[in-house]
C-alpha cells in the first residue's frame, strides 16, 4: 500500500513539473513576442519581472502550505482553493499594479519608500522575525466568522451550503470553513503583493510588462505548489534566498538616490544566482540530514532488537544450550580428580621403588 502511494505521489510530481515547464515555456514565448514587437529593452525587463515574481512566489506558497496544513485541507480540496485563489490573485494584482504605476508616475519618490519597505522585510525574513502563527486563530478568520454565517465543519469541496438558521427561522446560505480558507489565501496574497509588486517596479514601471510578467508567474503557481509540497524538506532554506532577493531589490531602488544604476541583466543574473544557490544549499544540507537520520534510525533498530524480549523458541534454544554446557561442566571435575589420584599413586610407586636404592647407597658409604 505504501509503495503504491509513493508511485502515485511521484506520478503527480512528474505531472506538476511538466506543467511548470509548460508555463515557463509560455512566458518565454511572450518574452520573444515583446522582443519582436516592442524591443529588446522591454523584453529584458519582462524577463526580470518574471524571475522576481517567480522567485518571491515560493515563499508565498509555503504560507499557503501552512494554511492548508493547519486546517487539515485534503489534496482534492486544495486544488479547488488554489484554482479560485489564482483567479482572485489575477484580479487583485491588476488593481495593485495599475494603481501602483499611476502613483509612481505621479510621485517618483514613492519608489524610495518601496525600497525601504523591501529592504526591511528582507532583513525581517532572513532573521526569522516573521515567525509562523496559527492560521486558524488569525484575525482575518475571526472577522470572517463574525460577519459571515459559517458551518462548524467542512462540507467536502463546497464553499456554500443551505442550512436552517435559528436566528432567521428559515433556510439560508452558510459559508463553509473552506470558503474562509479561500479568503485567508486571498488576504495572504494581498500581503505578498505589497512586496512583489514594488520589487518588480525595481525592474520596470511599464504597465504591460509588469502585469504580464506577474500574471504568467502566477498562472503556474498551482503546479509549482504541488512540486514544493512534495519537496518541502529539500527546499527548507529557500526562504533565505527569497529574503536576499527582497533586500537586493530594495537596495536597487534606494541606490538610484545616489545615481547607482544596476542594469536589468545584472539584476536577473543576481536573482537567478541567489535562488539557485539557496536551492542547491537546501538540497545538500537536507540530503546530509536525511543520511544522518537514517543512520540514527538504523542504530535505534539495532538497540531495539537487542533489548527486545526473547520469543518462546529463542528461550527454549538457549535453555537447551545451557543444559549442554552444564553437563560438560559436571564431567570436567571428575576427570581432574582421576588425574590427581593417578598422580598420587604414581608418586607413591616411585617413592617405594627408590627406597632400596637409597638404603644400598648408605651401606656403601659406611664401609
Amino acid at each position: 500500500m505504501t509503495q503504491t502511494r509513493k508511485k502515485a505521489d511521484r506520478s503527480e510530481l512528474i505531472n506538476a513539473l511538466k506543467w511548470v515547464g509548460i508555463w515557463i515555456a509560455i512566458a518565454m514565448v511572450v518574452m520573444a513576442l515583446i522582443w519582436r514587437f516592442m524591443g529588446r529593452q522591454l523584453a529584458t525587463e519582462f524577463l526580470g519581472g518574471y524571475v522576481i515574481e517567480f522567485s518571491l512566489s515560493m515563499d508565498n506558497l509555503f504560507v499557503f502550505m501552512s494554511i492548508f496544513t493547519a486546517f487539515g485541507i485534503p489534496d482534492h480540496a486544495q486544488h479547488r482553493v488554489l484554482h479560485w485563489g489564482i483567479i482572485g490573485a489575477i484580479i487583485l494584482r491588476f488593481v495593485f499594479i495599475m494603481a501602483g504605476v499611476a502613483i509612481v508616475e505621479r510621485f517618483a519618490w514613492v519608489l524610495y519608500i518601496f525600497g525601504v519597505l523591501l529592504f526591511y522585510n528582507g532583513i525581517k525574513m532572513f532573521k526569522g522575525d516573521d515567525g509562523e502563527k496559527d492560521p486558524t486563530q488569525s484575525p482575518v478568520m475571526k472577522l470572517i466568522r463574525k460577519f459571515l454565517p459559517m458551518t462548524e465543519d467542512f462540507r467536502g469541496e463546497k464553499f456554500f451550503v443551505k442550512e436552517y438558521s435559528e436566528n432567521h427561522n428559515k433556510i439560508v446560505h452558510h459559508a463553509t470553513p473552506l470558503f474562509g480558507v479561500l479568503l485567508l489565501i486571498e488576504f495572504s496574497d494581498i500581503i505578498f503583493a505589497i512586496d512583489s509588486v514594488p520589487a518588480v517596479f525595481s525592474i520596470s514601471i511599464h504597465p504591460l510588462v509588469v502585469y504580464s510578467s506577474n500574471i504568467l508567474a502566477i498562472l503556474g503557481l498551482r503546479q509549482l505548489y504541488f512540486v514544493l509540497e512534495y519537496m518541502a524538506k529539500r527546499f527548507q532554506y529557500v526562504r533565505y534566498g527569497v529574503a536576499v532577493i527582497l533586500m537586493f531589490t530594495g537596495f536597487k531602488l534606494l541606490a538610484e538616490i545616489v545615481h547607482i544604476d544596476v542594469t536589468t541583466v545584472a539584476s536577473i543574473l543576481i536573482i537567478v544566482g541567489v535562488l539557485a544557490a539557496s536551492i542547491i544549499l537546501s538540497m545538500v544540507i537536507s540530503g546530509r540530514q536525511e543520511k544522518k537520520d537514517q543512520s540514527c534510525a538504523n542504530e535505534q533498530e539495532c538497540v531495539n532488537s537487542a533489548s527486545a524480549p526473547l520469543t518462546g523458541a529463542q528461550t527454549e534454544h538457549i535453555s537447551q544450550d545451557a543444559d549442554a554446557v552444564a553437563s560438560i561442566n559436571d564431567k570436567v571435575p571428575e576427570a581432574s580428580y582421576d588425574t590427581e589420584g593417578s598422580r598420587d599413586s604414581s608418586s607413591e610407586t616411585d617413592a617405594s621403588e627408590s627406597a632400596p636404592h637409597e638404603a644400598a647407597e648408605d651401606d656403601n658409604r659406611s664401609k
